[in-house]
């Protein structure tokens, strides 16, 4: 073949491939033989915040329900708080209304005894009369207390109790013919002697002994009503 010829085909050819011809489009990479190009990364319209990873939202749930869980842990021991609390004062108020002593020797001096609930359980530990009037000394074992008492006497009448170191206290009739005194302290019985003022005439009982005398009453609104001993005037 001439020279001329083969220039000739040679352009041809050239010109056949064109510009370019083989290469890859450009803004793409071109992959070496046997190995992958790494995915692409999706892209969501119209959002310009990039999207949380899913690893966040999975550690928020157990930290929720842990504070979840201790607010109800603190709401139920205050309920259970408030709710024991308030029966153990209940019962505490419904003892006393029982009751219960409110005082304790010391404690009961110059106090009444119906309201401080030592009549209860109370007993005669000395008696003797004036004329037709009884005179009692009031015992309280659960007070450690004494009163005096007087009944079938007249208005302005004295009942006076009379306790160790020179404790006393006295009450004189206003109406009917019936009073008791405040108490005064009294370890035991014999610590304790009543007195009663009867028209001008003062008559005491003995120390107080170790074992009631009858009427034992528990009530102090209602005195005994015992006849006057045969020959008393």
């Amino acid at each position: 073949m001439p020279a001329t010829a083969l220039l000739i085909q040679r352009e041809r050819e050239q010109d056949g491939r064109g510009p370019g011809a083989g290469s890859a489009p450009l803004g793409q990479e071109t992959a070496a033989p046997g190995e992958d190009l790494p995915p692409e990364a999706p892209q969501h319209e119209g959002s310009a915040e990039p999207v949380p990873p899913v690893g966040a939202s999975r550690t928020r749930v157990p930290l929720i329900s842990a504070v979840s869980a201790c607010m109800a842990l603190v709401a139920g021991i205050l309920i259970g708080g408030w709710i024991f609390g308030g029966t153990d004062a209940e019962g505490q108020n419904q003892g006393k209304a029982q009751g219960e002593p409110q005082c304790l020797e010391f404690e009961c001096r110059d106090k009444d005894s119906q309201r401080m609930g030592c009549r209860i359980g109370a007993w005669t530990a000395a008696a003797t009369w004036s004329d037709r009037t009884y005179i009692e000394l009031r015992y309280s074992p659960r007070c450690r207390a004494a009163w005096a008492r007087i009944t079938d006497a007249h208005v302005n009448d004295t009942a006076r109790v009379e306790g160790p170191r020179g404790a006393r206290n006295e009450r004189s009739v206003t109406y009917e013919n019936d009073t008791y005194s405040p108490m005064v302290e009294a370890p035991y019985p014999a610590s304790a002697r009543a007195c009663g003022v009867i028209r001008g005439k003062e008559t005491c009982t003995s120390a107080g002994g170790a074992s009631p005398m009858p009427p034992a009453l528990t009530d102090e609104r209602e005195p005994a009503r015992k006849p006057p001993p045969t020959g008393s005037g």
